[in-house]
């Protein structure tokens, strides 16, 4: 789906993707949004407001 909409193939979505899980030190998807979240890297959610802190979340 994001290749699509930015019209370049999956496999580069992957490729890059995979990138950018090796920087932040994530497995997934959302693992790199929590990751990129605590240097605020990403703020907020899509509707602008702030979701819980990294920190409020139950640990595993």
């Amino acid at each position: 789906m994001i290749g699509g909409r930015l019209g370049i193939s999956p496999r580069t979505v992957h490729k890059h993707l995979n990138a950018l899980y090796r920087k932040l030190g994530a497995a997934d998807r959302l693992s790199a949004v929590l990751r990129a979240q605590d240097p605020g890297l990403l703020t907020g959610s899509a509707d602008g407001q702030r979701g819980p802190d990294v920190a409020d979340r139950p640990s595993r």
